[in-house]
């Protein structure tokens, strides 16, 4: 049992090779969890890099706890919604093709 988070909370910049916007595409390629992004590095490039990878959000660092708990609540209900949708369509195929 892995464990699975519902979304993932992200900074631009990370130590190492990768950096926090490479991590949130492989993250969305191979898991499908949704990235808020946060970051103090607010470069016009940065932001492109950013929007490319369209994340669920994203927060300029010294941020308050509201704007956090804002993002995160609204990157859930998408998501239930989303996935709300996604069943709802797989119900209709499956009546579909049980249909004579």
């Amino acid at each position: 049992n892995r464990l699975r988070p519902d979304i993932v909370l992200m900074d631009v910049r990370l130590r190492g090779p990768v950096d926090g916007i490479e991590a949130a595409q492989q993250i969305w390629v191979q898991c499908q969890i949704p990235v808020v992004f946060m970051s103090e590095y607010t470069t016009v490039e940065t932001l492109e890099r950013v929007w490319r990878t369209v994340p669920s959000g994203y927060l300029s660092k010294r941020f308050f706890e509201d704007q956090l708990r804002t993002a995160l609540e609204r990157t859930l209900e998408t998501r239930r919604a989303l996935e709300r949708t996604l069943e709802a369509r797989r119900q209709c195929q499956s009546r579909k093709r049980q249909a004579p």
